[in-house]
């Protein structure tokens, strides 16, 4: 027989978890109940207890009101369970464990604040995203409520929302919503699953050895990538990741690789790198160049080296000019053997740019190449390459002095104007040294790129008061202005310039305007 005061604190516990805890402070209807409960309570002690947790809703302030009110209704719910019969019997009963501390639990908003949020987690309507920002952005996640629909909204088809959710909204929630998220995670590994898996790791979830050892026992790759990737944390874990890093999946190899060289042993660093010098994987050795690039010690720089040496010296064999295929291949690997050299600028590393760049073989392959593939651009791009890896060193401005002179490649002299500038040449020098390559330098956007940092922008201080009179003229005859060229004419000019307004009153009016 159902004791109907039980199931009438019910109704009006659910309303509070429906309206919100705020509203719970001297709540006329949750005072009749208090009422009633307090006379309960004089016979029977657990009534007593239901009469003090109301009593302590009634006086709870704001902040204090949804542990109260999820403290009551927990005690509600468990004498209400009495007055119920089980539906199977013989299970074995196992000791109940909260999904959320108490001190973690807030339910001080509304359900009707809330709504907005929740349609825009739950249904599938244009500028979700814009919506979700704007809650995240006055506070409104902090409720516990929204959690289970933060995990699904996980899974959202809309990628773009659900990596905010991953990345910027779950991590600032923190370690309070990881019982939703592991009860939302499935080791069928879709798109959700996956992102799941990366929130318990950022989290330092103490099961994740477990899921990791299940994940690869099972058949999703996607999750596999993701387990394989947190092997790197423990060095016990090098054989196993070396049998991963021959594994036939291409995905799961490159992963191997990124956490063998996070390992920072010296047999693991061995091991890529001669893998890569080997060239026995040539589907990843752009991705094991990055690698290396990244994580390379200074040892392993000669090795290197050589390797590209080598390469390039294939690139210039005289029967590679009419095996288009075996050019091409000739470049790929040499600009995969530059890229690993990225980050490790020695002065042999230097000199072999001086020698390789300034080669008229080499100069003279690279027309025949550009000439013959249609959109050959790699010879390009390892000048590039190696043009920015000399801007990181003072030795190197030396270096793309002379390649900006004596090499056929924009790519040095765009460099060494930059680095001109950071290092405070003399203003008119620059000038003349530079203003022949104006054309160049506005095309390439370069005098947008000579501060990398962006907290550092172009100032009239930096260039010389000429460039704004050749600007002026080379900008105004160009056909298709860009915001680019607009702000860098309001770098070296002022915001307030009679000459900025005079280049504006002709943008507007090119424009028709």
């Amino acid at each position: 027989m159902k004791f109907l005061p039980l199931y009438d604190l019910q109704q009006e516990i659910n309303r509070l978890f429906i309206a919100g805890s705020k509203f719970a402070k001297n709540d006329p209807r949750l005072q009749k109940q208090a009422s009633v409960f307090n006379k309960l309570g004089e016979k029977t002690p657990v009534f007593k207890k239901i009469a003090e947790g109301i009593e302590s809703l009634l006086n709870a302030e704001t902040n204090d009101s949804s542990v109260g009110l999820l403290e009551i209704s927990t005690l509600l719910y468990a004498v209400l369970y009495t007055q119920g019969e089980t539906a199977e019997t013989g299970l074995q009963e196992t000791e109940l464990t909260p999904v959320l501390s108490l001190d973690q639990v807030y339910t001080n908003k509304s359900y009707l604040a809330l709504k907005p949020l929740i349609e825009a987690l739950t249904m599938q309507k244009g500028e979700r995203l814009s919506d979700i920002k704007t809650a995240f952005k006055n506070g409104q996640f902090n409720d516990f409520r929204i959690y289970p629909l933060l995990d699904a909204a996980l899974s959202d088809r809309y990628a773009e929302l659900a990596d905010y959710l991953e990345t910027t909204v779950i991590p600032a929630i923190g370690k309070p919503i990881t019982p939703c998220i592991i009860n939302g995670f499935s080791y069928e590994g879709n798109t959700g699953d996956v992102r799941r898996f990366r929130i318990l790791c950022k989290f330092d979830y103490p099961g994740i050895p477990e899921m990791v050892d299940r994940i690869l026992a099972g058949k999703s790759i996607a999750l596999q990538v993701e387990a394989v990737k947190t092997l790197g944390r423990n060095p016990e874990n090098e054989d196993l990741l070396l049998k991963f890093a021959g594994d036939k999946n291409k995905a799961i190899r490159l992963v191997a690789y990124e956490a063998l060289a996070e390992l920072k042993s010296e047999s693991a660093e061995s091991v890529l790198v001669n893998l890569f010098i080997s060239g026995k994987r040539k589907s990843d050795v752009m991705e094991l160049g990055r690698v290396l690039r990244v994580n390379l010690l200074d040892k392993f720089v000669p090795a290197l080296l050589e390797k590209a040496k080598a390469d390039y010296q294939k690139c210039i064999e005289p029967d590679k000019y009419e095996d288009l295929k075996a050019l091409s291949g000739a470049f790929e690997s040499l600009k995969a053997s530059m890229n690993a050299l990225f980050n490790n600028v020695n002065k042999d590393v230097m000199e072999f740019y001086k020698d390789m760049f300034t080669s008229k073989k080499y100069r003279d392959l690279t027309k025949t190449a550009e000439s013959k593939i249609s959109y050959f651009y790699l010879p390009e791009m390892i000048a590039n390459s190696a043009a920015i890896n000399l801007e990181k060193t003072e030795e190197g401005f030396e270096y793309l002095e002379f390649l900006a002179k004596n090499s056929s490649f924009d790519d040095f002299m765009c460099s060494y104007f930059k680095v001109s500038v950071r290092n405070k040449v003399d203003r008119k020098k620059v000038f003349n040294n530079f203003s022949k390559h104006i054309d160049t330098l506005i095309n390439r956007q370069v005098f947008a790129e000579i501060f990398p940092d962006e907290d550092k922008k172009l100032s009239p201080d930096d260039l010389d008061d000429h460039w704004i009179k050749l600007l002026d003229n080379k900008l105004r005859k160009k056909k298709n202005l860009s915001l680019e060229d607009a702000e860098i004419y309001l770098s070296l000019t002022g915001e307030k310039s009679r000459k900025l307004q005079d280049f504006l009153s002709y943008i507007i009016s090119s424009y028709g305007g």
